[in-house]
């Protein structure tokens, strides 16, 4: 049987083989890791025109996107494990099997969404698209 621990700057790994026959090797990973927000994730705000799919007319209309900045950003942690076994036959020469089941669990994930699915989910994002008075065109304008 061998274990073996490995520990890096944000994460860790535990890993295990057992070898119970000559042809049959079992194996057992677990992993935890972490990190932080980019720095200009949670103190820098950017803002750029772009174009966007009015939801409410089919039509498309120039926005401007206002995003980053977010101080509440926490960091991203995550855990994996993953067990198998491999087969290599000692009767039938060049034959392996192997079989292996991972589990990934992540938390706190960080994801850049693109307007366009921002626009036309304003209502799972409240807050985060601004409907403008209509325009002289009657056009809409959203800020995101």
């Amino acid at each position: 049987m061998t274990i073996s621990k490995t520990s890096a700057a944000n994460g860790r790994i535990i890993r295990c083989e057992f070898r119970p026959l000559s042809d049959l090797l079992l194996r057992v990973n677990w992993a935890g890791h972490s990190r932080p927000p980019a720095v200009s994730a949670v103190h820098q705000q950017s803002s750029y025109q772009t174009g966007v799919v009015d939801p409410l007319t089919g039509k498309l209309t120039g926005v401007t996107v206002i995003s980053g900045g977010n101080p509440n950003l926490k960091p991203e942690t995550g855990q994996s494990h993953s067990f198998g076994m491999v087969y290599t036959s000692s009767i039938v020469r060049g034959f392996e099997a192997s079989v292996t089941n991972w589990i990934v669990n992540e938390h706190n994930s960080i994801q850049a969404l693109n307007e366009q699915v921002i626009v036309n989910n304003a209502n799972d994002f409240p807050g985060a698209v601004i409907r403008a008075p209509i325009a002289r065109a009657g056009r809409p304008a959203y800020r995101s």
